[in-house]
This record gives C-alpha cells, sequence and structure tokens, in this order.
C-alpha cells in the first residue's frame, strides 16, 4: 500500500483491479492520541500508539470479511519525517502469532505477539465499524519508512495521520491532523517522546503527501 498520492485514489484502485471501482474513501476522523517513544538508543525499544473513538466520521473497514482479502497500512508524518507501519494480508502465521485473525462485519483485528519481530513492528490493529480505530506498534516504522523523531526534533506545526484499509479493493483511509503536541528529550537525552492529544478530522490526508505516503503496490 504504497506511493500513490490522494489525489489518484479511485485511478489507482481501478488499475489494480481492472474495470471495478473500489468504493473507497478518505475520511475524516478525529483522533484522541497518536504517541510516540524512541528508546532506541539505551533500550532498544519504541512505540507508536494512535487511537480514534469517533463515532461520527464513518470509520470502515469494508464490507469483506475475508482475512486473506484485508491488509492496513499507518502514516504517520510531521516537517520532513515520517514513518509506516503496514499489516499484510492473510493469516500469517496459523499459530495464532501473527496475521488478521478476525475480519467480520463488527471488528476485524490484527495481531502479531512477536513484534517487532515478525513482518511488521504492529503488534495489534484493531477496526470496528463506527467506534474504534486503533494500532499499537513496537517500533517506529517497517523499513525503509523508519520516523527519526530525535534527529527532526519538535513539531514546527501540525502532526499528520493516515490508516489505510484496503479490504478486498474497497480502500478507505482515515485521517487525523493533531495540533499542540508536546515533545520533550528522554533516555539521558539519547531518545525523544512526541505526544498528541488534540486532533482535527483531516479529508485531505496531509499524511500521505509525506515521503512515505502509501496506496495499493
Amino acid at each position: 500500500m504504497r506511493n500513490f498520492g490522494p489525489v489518484t485514489l479511485v485511478f489507482a484502485v481501478s488499475a489494480m483491479v481492472g474495470s471495478t471501482v473500489a468504493q473507497g474513501a478518505n475520511i475524516g476522523v478525529i483522533g484522541k492520541k497518536f504517541i510516540i517513544v524512541d528508546k532506541v538508543t539505551t533500550a532498544g525499544k519504541a512505540k507508536v500508539v494512535y487511537v480514534s473513538k469517533d463515532t461520527t466520521a464513518g470509520i470502515t473497514k469494508g464490507t469483506s470479511t475475508s482475512a486473506e482479502g484485508i491488509d492496513a497500512t499507518f502514516d504517520f508524518a510531521y516537517d520532513a519525517t515520517a514513518g509506516q507501519v503496514f499489516m499484510q494480508a492473510g493469516d500469517v502465521d496459523p499459530g495464532d502469532t501473527e496475521g488478521w485473525k478476525t475480519n467480520k462485519p463488527t471488528v476485524a483485528k490484527f495481531i502479531n505477539k512477536s513484534a517487532p519481530s515478525g513482518s511488521t513492528v504492529a503488534k495489534v490493529a484493531v477496526i470496528k465499524p463506527g467506534k474504534l480505530l486503533k494500532i499499537v506498534a513496537k517500533g517506529l516504522g517497517d523499513p525503509p519508512d523508519v520516523i527519526d523523531i530525535f534527529s527532526a526534533g519538535p513539531p514546527s506545526g501540525d502532526v499528520h495521520t493516515a490508516f489505510s484499509v484496503d479490504n478486498s479493493s474497497d480502500l478507505n483511509v482515515h485521517c487525523s491532523t493533531f495540533t499542540g503536541c508536546t515533545y520533550k528529550l528522554i533516555a539521558a537525552d539519547t531518545g525523544a517522546k512526541l505526544v498528541c492529544r488534540t486532533s482535527t478530522a483531516d479529508p485531505t490526508c496531509a499524511a500521505l503527501g509525506s515521503p512515505s505516503g502509501a496506496f495499493l503496490d
């Protein structure tokens, strides 16, 4: 899910599925929180958390209930730095440690119990139509799209996120813009923490204009 800007959404999906046009859309959602913690230098640990409980925006995962047909991408960016977490389709590990374990009308859920190892640094992602978007990652992004907030320093302006869900070519992108984020150095000034708790809905999906802006492969 990479390298198509938001303007080309319908055309990109049409190219992938022949004459069928996906029923997807850019959806502005209000985020409850977005947090990045970088302790890689001293502890070898990092975390990214995003949550939206916007019940009016129209959060959706699409209509399909196939675990083999759903994947998701979470993009996040500010200034000139950006990251991306990608959760590939299917039950990656049938041993119940990694993959999309649930995709039904009320909820879709991805887990990776060994994160940041495995196919992605994502630990868990949950989509509840009309109710909830959530992702927790145990890293700063999946290579090569790893954010560096320590070198970038505090945001000079807004922080943008985009939670893209491609469910059997029904592509919906949920986007937020955070303002007034707090930034501080941590871990004896070898790491950094960014905390954002105030957001507006962003139907323009500005995060997808970042260096790691994503859509379909």
